[in-house]
This record gives C-alpha cells, structure tokens and sequence, in this order.
C-alpha cells in the first residue's frame, strides 16, 4: 500500500460490501455514520481499528452470506 494514512485510518467506505449491508439490514444510510463505527467499536473493545473493521466486515459476511467479492489484506 503505497500511502500508510490508509492504514493509519481505518473507515468503512460507502462502496464496500460492509456498508451496503449495514445500510440495507441496520439502516445506516449516511457514509459518516459509517465512518463513526470503527472509533465507537474501538472505544468500547479497546481493540484496534483495524482489528475492529475485520471484525465487523467478518461478522456480517457470517450472517449474511458472501457476494463474491475479495477482501483487501495489508
């Protein structure tokens, strides 16, 4: 990954896969309320934010099913 504030940013983008199902099955409609989902899960574990993300990305691929598409990996 050629710029590092990437990772030192972790969000959930508004194309992802994640986002798309956040918005259709617990109706968060807006990219900075998605945005505000990382820090609140990091506040609360007191994991990582990345650690968080793939947790959260995990979780709904569980209950949801997969749609074909390939996960980035740093």
């Amino acid at each position: 990954m050629g710029n590092l504030k990437h990772v030192e940013h972790v969000a959930i983008a508004p194309k992802t896969t994640t986002f798309k199902r956040l918005k259709k099955y617990y109706g968060v409609r807006l990219a900075q309320h998605a945005a505000e989902m990382i820090p609140c899960l990091v506040n609360k574990t007191g994991h990582t934010d990345t650690y968080c993300d793939n947790k959260l990305c995990e979780a709904l691929r569980r209950r949801f099913g997969t749609d074909g598409t390939k996960d980035v990996f740093v």
